[in-house]
């Protein structure tokens, strides 16, 4: 028997994942669990006939410990995706994600005063937590440096601002992002009032809504009781996560897929170590979709763009950007091309999900082809755990004291310094059974790596702090 749970499975990435392990014979047990819609999922998903049996939980009554008792593995998709102009480290700051508390029909922009402290909470007909009062429009945020459009926790415009109306999805901005971080975001709590979501989707739909008659709560600056940490997007979605598993499957197989990788990954780790059940062993950083990018793009430049399984490229480093770093020399079978093409292909190997965010423009990012690579690497995962050896290994980002031994090589190519990097793994029945060496790099290969370290070293030390007052 084993139970693979989900976090995050109603998104984007979550959605297409879960469908993919409900198909693998490896999981005979997978739960859901989303702020929203998880139930939902889980019934179209239950009408499969392949073995495993799938329940959906949400934060009610304890959801996300029900959906993690027991896992035996567990991946997070959960978070916010990128937009245009966005890289994934952006997504670690809050400051630049808008969250409304509130759509109030009765009262009007009504000036300044209202951002001096935080909401209060009384609640209206709607069961909605009630501010007495807006802040001026001029003050609502951007994401992304698109102009005048907030976007919610699902990667969905929540409003937009023109010059004489605004546009608000309640549903998104409210239904979306307070019901699941607002607890972590202010001193008093409005997420126990929320007593139906759907009513309120029902009750708000998409509509055009003049100035005059509507009011927004924005948490300004000014509106928050500190500004520590915590007060960060994906990083406090996965800390919570992390405490979740700590307390409800502390031995199971952690795949993180929530972007910045590279400082989600250490956040994982130390809320584990603080809760005396980290095993290295069995914390992977997926990075998968590098390697699958990277064995599409190297076959289309062969000219062989229908062959991109049979082409092996390593890809190390981290998950973002100039971490991202694909071992071009090593691919198997060889390519010829000039170092003008290498070039051309290692930087859209870095920044090929750019490609995907543009080509959506701003509906979201790179999701399906996420969710066939987190799934590729969970399968391996259970497919290793099960007994059977793989016939290749796998990439991931992992915690390098995972195989001291076999990381030796690896330390002396980048350092003593850098606790996280993707290397390639033999996967086994405990998780990371050993820690391979990088190969021979050629001399752009190890330019490449100083300026990934450099990177990565920050990252990671971004994550490591984040989990300071734990």
């Amino acid at each position: 028997m084993v139970k693979a749970t989900v976090i995050g499975a109603a998104g984007g990435i979550g959605q297409p994942l879960s469908l993919l392990l409900k198909q693998s014979t490896l999981v005979t047990d997978l739960a859901l669990y989303d702020v929203v819609n998880a139930p939902g999922v889980a019934a179209d998903l239950s009408h499969i006939n392949t073995p495993s049996v799938v329940t959906g939980y949400l934060p009610a009554d304890g959801g996300l410990g029900k959906a993690l008792k027991n896992a035996d593995i567990v991946v997070i998709p959960a978070g916010v995706p990128r937009k245009p102009g966005m890289t994934r480290d952006d997504l670690f700051n809050l400051d630049r994600l808008p969250f409304s508390h509130r759509i109030d029909e009765s009262g009007g922009m009504r000036g300044s005063s209202a951002a001096r402290g935080p909401p209060n909470t009384p609640t209206d007909r709607y069961a909605l937590a009630r501010p007495r009062a807006a802040p001026r429009t001029a003050w609502l945020p951007n994401l992304g440096g698109q102009s005048r459009i907030c976007w919610s926790m699902r990667g969905e415009p929540a409003w937009a601002l023109t010059n004489s109306w605004a546009r608000l999805t309640p549903l998104v901005a409210f239904r979306f992002y307070a019901t699941q971080q607002i607890r972590s975001q202010f001193p008093t709590s409005t997420t126990a009032r929320i007593s139906s979501p759907a009513l309120l989707a029902r009750l708000h739909p998409l509509r055009r809504l003049d100035r005059s008659s509507i009011g927004l709560t924005i948490p300004h600056p000014f509106t928050r009781t500190s500004r520590r940490s915590d007060s960060q997007i994906n990083a406090g979605i996965v800390r919570d996560i992390a405490v979740g598993i700590a307390e409800h499957s502390p031995k199971a197989f952690v795949l993180v897929i929530s972007n910045p990788v590279n400082s989600t990954v250490p956040i994982v780790a130390e809320v584990l170590k603080k809760k005396g059940v980290y095993d290295p062993k069995r914390l992977f950083g997926v990075t998968t979709l590098d390697v699958v990018r990277a064995s599409t793009f190297i076959a289309e430049a062969a000219g062989k763009p229908t062959e991109s399984l049979n082409y092996r490229i390593p890809v190390v480093g981290g998950h973002s950007g100039v971490t991202i770093v694909p071992l071009l020399s090593q691919s198997q079978p060889p390519i010829s091309v000039g170092q003008d093409k290498i070039e051309q292909l290692t930087n859209r190997i870095q920044f090929g999900g750019d490609e995907v965010v543009k080509a959506k423009d701003g509906a979201g990012s790179a999701t399906l082809s996420m969710a066939y690579a987190g799934a590729r690497f969970a399968i391996a995962v259970l497919e290793a755990a099960s007994g059977k050896a793989l016939a290749h290994p796998e990439m991931g980002y992992v915690d390098l004291t995972a195989d001291a031994a076999g990381a030796k090589e690896v330390t002396s190519v980048i350092g003593n310094d850098t606790a996280f990097f993707s290397v390639p793994l033999q996967l086994g029945p405990n998780g990371v059974e050993k820690i391979l060496p990088l190969g021979k790099l050629n001399e752009y290969e190890s330019e490449l790596i100083k300026k990934a370290v450099a990177d990565l070293n920050g990252n990671i030390s971004k994550g490591v702090q984040f989990t300071a007052n734990l």
